[in-house]
Parts: structure tokens; sequence; C-alpha cells
């Protein structure tokens, strides 16, 4: 697709006027919610695990140092 098709489209969609019935904001809404919640639960998760790895790891290293 080239750069004027898509320019095209576009014009196309922003000409129209489209509009969008409450629920569609909402619905839009609600899945941002949802999505940054997860993104922080991953977060958080994957740096805890980080954290029992490190542990790990230095309970090893102390282990093999002795």
């Amino acid at each position: 697709m080239t750069e004027s098709q898509i320019l095209e489209i576009l014009q196309r969609f922003v000409g129209s006027e489209i509009e969008l019935s409450a629920w569609t904001y909402l619905l839009t809404g609600l899945v941002a919610l949802v999505s940054s919640i997860l993104g922080v639960f991953v977060a958080t998760y994957a740096k805890a695990q980080e954290e029992v790895v490190g542990d790990i790891k230095a309970d090893i290293e102390k282990e093999l140092w002795v």
C-alpha cells in the first residue's frame, strides 16, 4: 500500500465524520484499564521472579566458593 493510498483512506474516514456510541468509548476505556492492570501485574511478577533467581544464584555461588 502506498502513502497516497493510506492518505486517501484516512481522508475518507476523517471526512465521513464517523460517530461512535458511548459503549464504544466505555469498552475502549475498559480494555485500556484491564491492559494496564495486567501489565503492572506481569511486571511485578517478573521482578519478583528475578529476585528469586538472584537469591538462588547467590546461594549457589556461596556454596561453590566454600
